[in-house]
This record gives C-alpha cells, structure tokens and sequence, in this order.
C-alpha cells in the first residue's frame, strides 16, 4: 500500500527534482496499488491538526503523480503559464495537499466577465490570460481531515502565486478563478470561506465556444457532462 512515508519520498517536499526515469518507476510503483481511502490509514495516520504549513514550487510532472493518484479528474500535461505547489505541515513534514495554477482557459467567459466589468471583447481577450490564475486543481490529500485547512491553504497560496507568478512571467495578477463541478456535490465552500465570489455557471460547452467555422459551414461543439460554478476573487 502507498504510506505517508512513501508520498514524502516522491515529492521530497519539493526538494529535489527526479528524472523522467525515476518518475516513470515511482508512477509504476503507485500504480500497482489500490486508491487508497481514509478507512485504510491507521489512526495514527491520519492528521487532524496542523498549525503552520509551507508552499513550495514543485516540478509539475512529481505534482501529477499524486494528482494521478488520489483527484477525480484525469491529469495530462497542461498547457500555457502555470505553477505547482505542494503544502508541507512545517511540524511533521507531511505532504497536504497539492495546488496548480494556470492562466486561465476561457478568455471569454460571460458570468466572470460581467462582474469584472470587462466589456470589450479584444480587451478581455487580450489582457484576461495575462492576468487571471485559474485554480484548475486542488487536491487536499484523503489522511489529512482538518476543518477550514483548505480556505487557508487558498488563502495563503494565493499571496505566493502573486509573487511568483510575475517572478516567472512578468505579469501582475489582478484575477484568480476556478470551476466547480456541483454534480460531484461540490459547492465551492472552502472558495466562498475565502472570500471569493459566486458569479454564475458555465454554459456547458468546451473552452473552445460553442462550435467552430469551417469551409462547408458553421459546426457545434459537443456540450460537456454538467455546468460548473463560476468562482472569481479580485485579488
């Protein structure tokens, strides 16, 4: 079974930087165990405080792995400007959780737009990737059950984002975002806890707009599975 021990061993707590070989082996090795729940971590396992915690960058490819592991979501490379994080307890050293961000895939989005108060479609366009970070996952790992560690894991992720974000890109962040999915009974409270804003759902339809144009005429786009919550924060 994957332990604790071994999830510290994979992201090192963002020290160290593994081969792509040394990533495929450890993939390997996690994917020969069974998901594990909370009901299979000993009690001792499970962690229920945590004081302090730290941030670190991490290399995308060891965020995945745990991503791979334990998010409902399937994990493939991401595309465009993004940063990954890990969430250390500074007490134990145990990995929390995982966060990534990336800018955001929908330039044009009605419900975040609106309340932005970006009118102008070649503006919004043009500026919106540069300044918005969407939250496309967060993970808080299944042993740790802490109340509200996930509002201040946001809360604090978000004041290091900023900085790293135009240390990496040279562009100031005015924006942050993420969808929430409410057929998996998802409400956004840990968002909400943090201070964002419910703006509205998405339509259903693939970031890429409702369809396309091409040389025998104008051709849908499949709508999704399910309209997700629009969350937005000036920040």
């Amino acid at each position: 079974m994957l332990t604790i021990s071994k999830l510290n061993i994979i992201i090192g707590a963002g020290r160290k930087v593994y081969s792509t070989d040394e990533l495929e082996e450890i993939y390997d090795l996690l994917s020969k165990d069974n998901q594990k729940t909370v009901e299979d971590f000993n009690e001792t396992e499970v962690i229920t405080s945590v004081s302090n915690f730290t941030i670190e960058s991490i290399p995308e490819k060891q965020a995945r792995i745990i991503l791979n592991k334990y998010h409902y979501l399937p994990t493939h490379n991401f595309v465009g400007r993004r940063i990954c994080y890990s969430i250390i307890d500074e007490e134990s050293s145990e990995l929390l959780a995982i966060s990534i961000w990336s800018n955001t895939p929908a330039p044009s989005l009605a419900a975040r737009d609106e309340y932005l108060g970006l009118d102008d479609y070649s503006e919004r366009v043009s500026t919106i990737c540069k300044v918005c970070a969407n939250n496309i996952r967060f993970l808080i790992l299944p042993f740790v059950q802490v109340p509200n560690l996930a509002s201040r894991i946001i809360s604090k992720t978000i004041k290091q984002l900023k900085k790293d974000w135009y240390e990496k890109y040279g562009d100031k962040l005015k924006y942050v975002e993420t969808f929430v999915d409410p057929s998996r009974g998802f409400k956004g409270t840990c968002y909400l806890a943090s201070s964002w804003k419910k703006v509205g759902m998405t339509k259903g339809y693939s970031f890429h707009g409702t369809g396309y144009k091409g040389m025998k005429g104008f051709y849908k786009m499949p709508k999704c599975n399910t309209r997700k919550i629009i969350f937005v924060k000036k920040i």
